[in-house]
């Protein structure tokens, strides 16, 4: 089996919003290919965001963030699995750690929507609290918040 067919089933079941089809798509191809960093994102931004099992998210998440640290996209989506699991200590040092060895993260950050980096998120960048509110569409787009499985 091919696990870029199970990285693009994984992404057609969260546009469709079957949440739970996606995450056993997502969870065949991280087993047929476990060190591919998409897979990895996709499948623990969908745990985190989509399925709220954040604690279960960070462990995939920081094997897609330990070899690309100043990704953007794997720093955000590792640090708010981190603070929504508890340890919002170890998601600012991470987020900060990022910023700090690649000067145009920081600026990234603050680019970005809020409602992607969250509540939690958007307290980690800017030490401050804003409340968002997320509709069911809103959590679909950010399931969909991903790298390309084919890279």
């Amino acid at each position: 089996p091919d696990p870029r067919v199970y990285g693009l089933l994984g992404i057609a079941h969260s546009l469709l919003g079957s949440l739970r089809a996606s995450r056993d798509a997502y969870e065949h191809a991280v087993a047929l290919d476990p060190e591919h960093p998409a897979y990895r994102h996709n499948l623990g931004h969908l745990l985190d965001a989509g399925l709220d099992r954040p604690k279960e998210a960070s462990v995939h998440l920081l094997v897609a963030f330990r070899p690309a640290p100043h990704e953007p996209a794997l720093a955000t989506s590792y640090a708010h699995a981190l603070a929504r699991a508890g340890q919002s200590r170890a998601a600012r040092q991470s987020l900060l750690r990022s910023a700090e060895d690649h000067p145009s993260f920081k600026g990234w950050l603050r680019a970005i929507p809020p409602l992607v980096l969250g509540n939690v998120g958007y307290r980690l960048v800017f030490g401050r609290s804003k409340q968002f509110h997320r509709s069911r569409e809103d959590q679909r787009t950010l399931v969909q918040w991903s790298h390309d499985p084919l890279s």
